[in-house]
């Protein structure tokens, strides 16, 4: 027969006991809650990374390809603008430019040379615009326009522009001389030219800090070239 022994607490050690298992759960519920904010920030960290890396290398497959100032076809265009009109944010630059969109399958109006332009929109979209050649339509009112939506959530968009060694022979006589071996901030349609370089720089505004991402991307068909001694 088993003998069932009582056990009594005082009123104190009940209060002890409850408090101690409150601090308990407190500190567990905070750990918990740590823990859910760093993968929230981490989540966020490798979508931005993904984003980033996705953005990379939509523009390697279009910047590099951006046609040559003595194109054949006449369709050269490369310069920068201040977007302050409506469509764009303002105090932001944008780019225009042609390159060869090679065949698309897809849509063959986008075939070939189109104009690109990457800029930023007003509700911090960064977009890339293709338009087919302006040569191929009879009326410019009513010319076809594509838009792609590369990153939500950026506060700001910079373009730089490396411009390379100075030049043996003149630059189609342009009516602005460009300066050489350095970054420039615009790149002015009278330059009549490419550059080596361009750079891409994004900012994220997140509470009072900006966080900036820089990527660089060669243009093939620049006149000049980056040599380096031995």
């Amino acid at each position: 027969m088993k003998i069932i022994k009582k056990i009594h607490f005082s009123l104190p050690e009940i209060l002890i006991s409850l408090a101690l298992v409150s601090i308990l759960l407190s500190s567990l519920s905070y750990f918990f809650y740590q823990i859910s904010i760093l993968n929230i920030a981490s989540e966020k960290i490798e979508k931005q990374a993904f984003l980033l890396r996705n953005i990379e290398y939509r523009l390697m497959k279009i910047l590099p390809k951006t046609i040559s100032v003595n194109d054949a076809h006449n369709d050269f265009v490369f310069f920068t603008g201040k977007s302050g009109f409506s469509g764009f944010k303002p105090g932001n630059s944008y780019l225009l430019f042609t390159f060869d969109n090679k065949i698309n399958l897809v849509d063959p109006q986008y075939s070939n040379h189109v104009i690109g332009r990457i800029f930023l929109d007003p509700e911090n979209n960064l977009s890339l615009a293709i338009t087919p050649s302006l040569k191929r339509w009879e009326e410019p009112d009513k010319i076809p326009t594509t838009r792609e939506v590369l990153m939500e959530g950026v506060d700001s968009l910079d373009f730089s522009f490396f411009t390379g060694p100075h030049p043996d022979t003149p630059e189609n006589n342009n009516e602005q001389p460009i300066p050489h071996n350095t970054w420039v901030s615009e790149w002015r349609r009278e330059y009549k030219s490419l550059p080596v370089m361009v750079k891409i720089e994004i900012s994220f505004k997140e509470s009072e800090k900006k966080d900036k991402r820089t990527m660089i991307f060669p243009l093939p068909n620049a006149t000049q070239k980056i040599t380096y001694g031995m």
